[in-house]
């Protein structure tokens, strides 16, 4: 039979706090320049973004006028697409195509009709409250298939100067 090691805490029991300070000011500066990084990043995109809006704005208020006077004659010219309902181009193809939606007016008349025939037309979807079985639990000492759970979670925060000395840099 082989055992396999899952975990071994040894080296951080003998691990003095000014190691563990040591340890976490690697990680703090580590993160502030991944958080930098992910700051320049979002930064560049969003100058793409803005860049991209400038350049082609007149372009699409172009296109929002030729769609327009499209649309205009497609409605003057409504027999010409019968058949065939698109018109085919070497660009592509514009017309009229048919298209079908289902409005529901009333959720409650489209449910009471459904109970009635025994349709199905609706589906019923359950969710657990985890708030609600908490308090259950503290109300009756216990719900079936549910427990109250605590622990201690190793957290880390690094300071803002940390994050600003990266920024800096």
């Amino acid at each position: 039979m082989t055992t396999v090691k899952l975990s071994d805490d040894r080296e951080f029991q003998q691990m003095t706090p000014e190691q563990a300070d040591a340890l976490f000011a690697s990680l703090a500066v580590l993160d502030a320049g991944i958080r930098r990084a992910a700051a320049e990043t979002d930064k560049k995109i969003a100058d793409l973004k803005k860049n991209f809006e400038e350049r082609t704005a007149d372009d699409l208020e172009q296109c929002k006028i030729l769609a327009e006077r499209l649309k205009a004659y497609i409605a003057a010219h409504r027999g010409r697409f019968v058949r065939p309902r698109q018109r085919k181009t070497p660009f592509g193809q514009y017309g009229l195509r048919t298209v079908t939606d289902t409005k529901i007016i009333d959720e409650q008349f489209v449910m009471a009709f459904s109970d009635e025939r025994r349709l199905g037309l609706y589906t019923v979807t359950r969710k657990i409250d985890k708030n609600a079985v908490g308090r259950a639990i503290e109300q009756y000492g216990e719900v079936p298939g549910a427990k109250i759970v605590s622990g201690d979670v190793a957290s880390y925060t690094v300071s803002k100067s940390v994050l600003d000395q990266q920024t800096k840099q």
